[in-house]
């Protein structure tokens, strides 16, 4: 059976997810229901930015549905107290700026408000986080964004060459700076506890 460039897509966005260090996530969620009609469009330019912007990062792009409180969003019409939009997840290599200065720079950037949520993550994270990539229906985004286009949901890193090796207890410390003894060790702790 041959693989479909979705399958092929989301198993590459698996194997860098799974493979490589990625100790924070952010993620960029829309003001207004309405401008999250053209998040497709919008990614290329996110990407692009944080590219240029943190030219000694990798990133690890996705773009989802997430589930939203309605009281988030001003325009939002629905009886239901939460409603999906889409969002950009990325996961990435270093700690970014503070979100309410990302978030200035990427509302400024797409002339339309977002904001910005980020977060340490660990590696029982990103494994749970995996698994539900490679167990789940892809989101029906298609219903979410104006577009004709075949929508891209994963995306290559960007920074290729910042990529740093998922992190063992064999692994030499000097490669990984954010890692000090202490931490280390909770570290290898939290990734073999069931």
């Amino acid at each position: 059976m041959t693989e479909t460039a979705e399958e092929r897509s989301k198993r590459t966005f698996i194997n860098y997810l799974t493979k490589y260090e990625w100790p924070y996530q952010i993620s960029v969620f829309y003001q207004y229901k309405n401008d999250s009609l053209n998040a497709f469009e919008d990614s290329q330019a996110i990407r692009n930015y944080l590219r240029l912007k943190y030219r000694d990062f990798a990133f690890l792009w996705r773009l989802r549905l997430s589930r939203v409180d309605k009281e988030h969003i001003p325009d939002a019409c629905t009886k239901s107290k939460s409603l999906l939009l889409p969002a950009h997840s990325l996961f990435c290599s270093k700690h970014t700026s503070s979100n309410l200065e990302l978030s200035d720079e990427l509302s400024s950037l797409l002339g339309v408000d977002v904001y910005v949520y980020g977060r340490t993550i660990d590696h029982k994270f990103v494994d749970q986080y995996a698994e539900s990539v490679k167990t789940g229906t892809p989101d029906k985004l298609k219903k979410y964004i104006k577009t004709d286009q075949n929508i891209r949901r994963f995306s290559h890193p960007i920074g290729k060459k910042n990529l740093l090796p998922r992190w063992t207890p064999d692994s030499p410390k000097e490669l990984y700076p954010h890692l000090d003894q202490l931490e280390a060790r909770i570290y290898y702790y939290n990734l073999f506890q069931p």
